[in-house]
């Protein structure tokens, strides 16, 4: 697909989703809430407004020069395979909870990106050192997120049916 093409497409996927986001947002407003600035609604409306500026630009920029080198595709097998697992993610949270959907996304992700990047998996002890640098960077990662977030600022992460 040539390049300006799928400008064009972009822009008019960003340019909704930000009249979306806007709309959506106006509805939002803290009544209670005196300050402007301190309302749940004004920095999504501000950045979605920039958002969709920056899309007319895109839009504009797009169909006057029209570029017409081909560019690479969007969804590549890399892009759909880590989409999926974000997706698995955002819908495993609450069931699992925070800790066993996390290890699972980070595992995933880990895995996937190796093998991609050494096309297949090693054998005997190279297999091995991988799943133990695997297994060291998930816990690493969920330790200083769970203490980022759950100690240090007090959120408050999914518990899933086994950490009720």
């Amino acid at each position: 697909m040539k390049q300006w093409k799928k400008d064009v497409v972009f822009a008019l996927v960003m340019l909704g989703f930000s009249i979306y986001s806007i709309i959506y947002s106006i509805g939002i407003t803290d009544p209670k809430m005196q300050w402007v600035l301190a309302k749940a609604d004004t920095y999504v409306i501000l950045w979605t407004s920039l958002l969709a500026i920056l899309s007319v630009i895109l839009l504009i920029k797009s169909i006057i020069k029209r570029p017409q080198n081909v560019s690479k595709p969007i969804l590549t097998r890399r892009v759909v395979i880590s989409a999926a697992i974000i997706v698995a993610f955002v819908f495993l949270i609450d069931k699992l909870g925070f800790m066993l959907s996390s290890a699972l996304f980070v595992m995933g992700l880990l895995i996937y990106y190796t093998y991609e990047e050494d096309s297949g998996f090693p054998k005997g002890k190279a297999l091995a050192k991988r799943i133990v640098i695997w297994i060291i960077i998930t816990g690493v990662t969920l330790f200083a997120v769970q203490y980022l977030f759950g100690t240090l600022l007090g959120v408050n992460l999914p518990k899933g049916i086994f950490e009720k």
